[in-house]
């Protein structure tokens, strides 16, 4: 084997040994440094019953809604950040009057939605209002809180002059699933990028030394 061959093996053992290491990064599932989170969360719940008012709870909640915090920070009544999706009762959609907004405590690591009106810690009007335990960690379920409000009402805390009825409604058994940003997308991008160029580079320094 010719001396120009011979470095032309070596260079490309390199790149592989170095892509056999960046492969073994990227499965040790170390997370990509990042300042804020960003999740779909999807929350499912049963077994309702009413805590005010008056009518009957619907037998399941499902909703969904994507948020992007720092967990760093402590939040109250934000509502950049966070986008509701859905919010379904018994499988028929059920609309919120107010935006949709978050609070987060970063000492405990809890999460309040619910929309605006509530503050979002008690749901008011067509509202709901959403708890979850250790939102960085294990996200778990909390509680599901929500109000229905007959259409043509106009105060929730005044209904009977209006000839309507209003409900608040609370489950404590659910549960709930999320779809984080992949931890290892960022870094398999720059180890991409690194074998790229690696690569190029490999490609000139051949070039260069058959001319």
């Amino acid at each position: 084997m010719g001396w120009k061959a011979a470095l032309r093996v070596e260079l490309l053992m390199r790149v592989r040994h170095l892509a056999l290491a960046l492969s073994f990064v990227l499965a040790s599932g170390l997370p990509a440094v990042a300042a804020t989170i960003s999740e779909v969360i999807n929350f499912d719940a049963t077994n309702f019953f009413r805590i005010a008012g008056t009518g009957t709870p619907a037998g399941e909640a499902t909703g969904s809604f994507s948020i992007t915090l720092d967990p760093a920070l402590n939040y109250f009544s934000q509502t950049s950040g966070i986008t509701l999706n859905s919010f379904r009762l018994d499988g028929a959609d059920f609309a919120i009057d107010s935006p949709i907004s978050f609070s987060y405590n970063s000492l405990t690591d809890t999460l309040v939605v619910g929309g605006l009106a509530g503050g979002p810690l008690f749901p008011l009007g067509n509202d709901l209002a959403l708890g979850i335990g250790d939102l960085t960690n294990d996200p778990r379920f909390i509680a599901l809180a929500y109000s229905d409000l007959v259409p043509g009402n106009k105060s929730f805390f005044n209904t009977e002059s209006f000839g309507g009825s209003y409900g608040v409604f609370l489950s404590v058994n659910g549960c709930i699933s999320t779809v984080p940003l992949p931890d290892s997308l960022p870094l398999f991008a720059s180890a991409l990028g690194l074998l790229m160029y690696l690569g190029w580079r490999m490609k000139r320094h051949q070039s260069a030394v058959l001319m």
